[in-house]
């Protein structure tokens, strides 16, 4: 009996979810609006397989409350949950989580994905930029097509976070970006029923 309480209890804790506990702020005041969530396809240790996924959080004074499957050991590798932050007032941006397997609530800090200048992504300090969320390239997804035009030109090209199915997909190895011209390698060329989605300043 003690055998199988104990293996209930490992299998319990292989599907459990990472609790995500923080207070977070926009500048001097704590964060008001919406966090947008965008969950990738991907496979867990434990062999469950997880759909991508869409989940709306509504954040007063700051205060973040999030369950998430853990993608730091899931398949394919390198896989992001893309979280977009939609304040009240200001414009909105967004950053990439990774999200440990954990059985402590862990920080929003603690998930953040580092630049390549190593520093956390934050606001944008002023509302010069303009956003482009969740935008559809424009192209024919039909399994040849390996060149989609978004609306405007991202700036800087830094900014662009480019999802298949909600897998990030990295410039300069999945992708060229040429002005508002994606141009995807190859071996990545969409194929029919993929959703591609892309985030940007301009």
């Amino acid at each position: 009996m003690r055998r199988l309480i104990g293996l209930f209890m490992l299998a319990c804790a292989a599907w459990a979810q990472t609790q995500i506990r923080d207070t977070i702020y926009a500048g001097t005041a704590p964060f008001q609006g919406k966090i947008v969530v965008l969950g990738p396809d991907m496979r867990t240790q434990s062999g469950r397989t997880i759909v991508r996924s869409r989940q709306e959080f509504e954040i007063k004074n700051g205060v973040v409350s999030i369950d998430l499957e853990p993608n730091d050991t899931a398949y394919p590798p390198n896989t992001y949950y893309v979280v977009q932050y939609f304040p009240r007032s200001g414009p909105s941006w967004s950053e990439q989580w990774i999200v440990p397997t954990s059985s402590e609530p862990l920080k929003v800090h603690q998930l953040r994905i580092l630049s390549s200048g190593g520093s956390y992504p934050s606001p944008p300090p002023a509302p010069s930029y303009r956003f482009a969320d969740a935008e559809v390239p424009i192209g024919p997804v039909n399994g040849e097509n390996r060149v989609f035009q978004l609306a405007d030109a991202p700036s800087p090209p830094t900014s662009l976070i480019l999802t298949r199915n909600g897998l990030v997909m990295k410039r300069g190895l999945d992708y060229i970006l040429v002005g508002n011209t994606i141009t995807f390698i190859e071996e990545q060329t969409p194929q029919v029923g993929d959703i591609l989605l892309a985030w940007y300043r301009y």
